[in-house]
C-alpha cells in the first residue's frame, strides 16, 4: 500500500471514514459508539446539498492513532442501528470511492422504491402483493 502523505492515511493515521450509516444517524449516536475506542476529536457527516439530509457516511478524527486503529478493527462490519457499517482509514481516494459506492446504493434503493427495478433485494415496497 502506498501512502500519499494524507493525515489519515493507513495505520498510524487518526482519520477514519465510516459508511453505510442510516441517513438519520446523529453525531451524538455515532460519537457515543466510537468513543468506546478512544477520545473522538470530530465527526463530520457528508450531506446532500439539495435536501441537507445525510448521505450516510462521515469522516471521524481521533486524537490517538491507536484509538483509530482499534475503532477500524472493532467497528468495520459491526451492526450499528441495524446495519453493518464500513470503516476504513481515510484518504482522498477512500473517501471518494466509498462515497461513490454509497451514492450507487442510494440510487439502487430509490429505483426499488419507485418500482422501476423488479425483484429488488430489500423488498418492502408499498403496493406489493399480500398484506
Amino acid at each position: 500500500m502506498v501512502g500519499n502523505g494524507g493525515g489519515g492515511d493507513g495505520p498510524g493515521g487518526t482519520t477514519l471514514f465510516v459508511g453505510e450509516l442510516h441517513w438519520w444517524t446523529t453525531d451524538d449516536d455515532l460519537e457515543a459508539e466510537l468513543s468506546k475506542y478512544g477520545q473522538v476529536k470530530e465527526v463530520r457527516f457528508f450531506d446532500e446539498k439539495a435536501s441537507g439530509k445525510s448521505k450516510g457516511y462521515c469522516q471521524v478524527d481521533f486524537y490517538d492513532p491507536g484509538a483509530a486503529a482499534s475503532c477500524k478493527e472493532g467497528m468495520n462490519g459491526h451492526l450499528f442501528n441495524g446495519r453493518p457499517c464500513v470503516v476504513a482509514f481515510a484518504s482522498p481516494h477512500t473517501v471518494r470511492r466509498m462515497g461513490e459506492a454509497q451514492v450507487k446504493n442510494q440510487q439502487s434503493m430509490a429505483q426499488q422504491n419507485s418500482g422501476v427495478q423488479k425483484g429488488g433485494r430489500g423488498g418492502g415496497a408499498a403496493g406489493g402483493p399480500g398484506g
